[in-house]
């Protein structure tokens, strides 16, 4: 007989002993009886408990001892005497790692497969990280979390062709990857009996108000302040080039500047400083005829970082007219940012 658990209470240890020889020959009778039989060499033992001290067991049947041990597997999680899964999550996040590390070779930032492809491959690691969730998720620690977060976040860079310096919470938006608490929550909630549909919603509502508030990828939320639209939009994906614009991390003199790989922050094409992605995107005097052209085919007075998300969301003509200004923009920068590394003295820009 596989994946049998014994489980027994008690306020001391010894008289824990006790219960589960007692259970366990009870188990092993009825389990004889009908034909099956247990593999006693190969049973562990876990003392659940949160005391620091004589936190330790000694189950002894049939000449075997089985010593409580820091953490066993059971139906694939790994489970630790205080019940805070930080070994599961060690193990979940290495099995991860390495496949991630597989797909990371199949999944350059230029010229690999369209975002949703990416996504469909990410769904391997998501579920390997995802496996057993209701029954971890309600007390695992965010220090194991966090260890499941840093692959995660990996994944999602991946997915949306971004620069390794962009944060975990652009990240998820860019990617519209939802943060991994969020859908381990919602695991638990839909194991609970609750529909799929109504948790997403409760998912896609937290996710709303952590983005609101959370430190990190502010010119994301600038750009993607409401999530609901972003997630839902049925026309087109995100390619490197938008990645950079929507992350501000790519190729502008202000971020390279502050990664030390730029001597100045200031734009190249018309001098003006700081060289960021507004600047770059919305404001250079050396693209303006090509936003000027862009704006006539959108039929819009102006494109600004206020007003481009919505533009594109309008229709699948309007996003491929808006990326398409940005790819240029973004080719033509790139070029330059190539000369510039080429001449004397020029500095090492950094890759995706």
């Amino acid at each position: 007989a596989d994946d049998v658990a014994l489980l027994a209470t008690a306020s001391v240890s010894f008289l824990l002993e006790e219960r589960l020889e007692q259970a366990l020959g009870d188990v092993v009778d009825w389990l004889t009886a009908n034909g099956l039989e247990l593999a006693i060499e190969k049973s562990e033992a876990v003392l659940l408990t949160n005391r620091n001290k004589h936190n330790r067991m000694t189950v002894r049947f049939q000449g075997h001892l089985f010593e409580s041990k820091p953490a066993v597997k059971y139906l694939g999680v790994s489970i630790d005497p205080r019940l805070h899964f930080r070994e599961h999550a060690e193990l979940a996040a290495k099995r991860a790692s390495d496949t991630c590390r597989h797909l990371t070779q199949i999944l350059p930032n230029l010229r690999g497969p369209r975002q949703r492809t990416r996504k469909v491959l990410a769904t391997v690691i998501t579920s390997q990280m995802l496996y057993g969730a209701p029954f971890w998720f309600p007390s695992i620690t965010a220090e194991a979390l966090h260890k499941m977060e840093v692959v995660y976040r990996r994944v999602m860079l991946r997915v949306a062709c971004c620069y390794r310096t962009v944060s975990y919470e652009a990240a998820a938006v860019v990617s519209s990857m939802q943060p991994l608490a969020l859908l381990a929550e919602e695991r638990l909630e839909m194991y609970g009996g609750i529909l799929k549909s109504v948790a997403r919603d409760h998912s896609i509502r937290k996710w709303q108000t952590a983005w609101d508030t959370a430190e990190n990828g502010r010119w994301t939320h600038r750009l993607i302040t409401e999530l609901t639209p972003w997630l839902r939009r049925q026309h087109d994906e995100v390619s490197f080039h938008l990645s950079q614009v929507l992350t501000g991390h790519g190729c502008f003199s202000e971020y390279l500047h502050r990664f030390g790989k730029s001597d100045s922050d200031s734009c190249a094409l018309c001098g003006a400083s700081p060289d960021d992605v507004e600047h770059a995107v919305f404001q250079c005097d050396a693209f303006h005829l090509w936003r000027a052209e862009t704006c006539v085919y959108l039929d819009v007075d102006q494109l600004t970082a206020d007003n481009v998300i919505g533009i594109m969301l309008r229709s699948n003509s309007d996003w491929q007219r808006v990326t398409s200004l940005i790819g240029r923009i973004m080719t033509a920068r790139e070029e330059e940012e190539r000369t510039r590394q080429h001449a004397p003295g020029g500095a090492q820009g950094i890759t995706g």
